[in-house]
């Protein structure tokens, strides 16, 4: 898991911008999705994983929904 940090540089209407990591590289992040009592300037802490049981399971579900799409009948035009 990695962990890194954010401080809020904007916030309001459907999207926010946050500064991100040590470099502070700018990231528009859905205000939605941030927790309420938030105001520019605070510091956030993201934690990221990566989830590969999921994964496999998105990928499996994705290549059959491929395979049955290539193999049902089209209708004519």
């Amino acid at each position: 898991m990695i962990e890194t940090r954010a401080v809020v540089e904007r916030l309001g209407g459907d999207v926010s911008l946050l500064r991100v990591g040590p470099g502070q590289a700018p990231v528009e992040w859905p205000t939605s999705c941030l927790p309420a009592e938030l105001r520019e300037g605070d510091l956030l802490r993201f934690s990221v994983a990566f989830d590969p049981v999921n994964t496999e399971q998105l990928r499996r579900k994705v290549a059959g929904l491929v395979t049955r799409l290539s193999t049902a009948p089209r209708e004519p035009r």
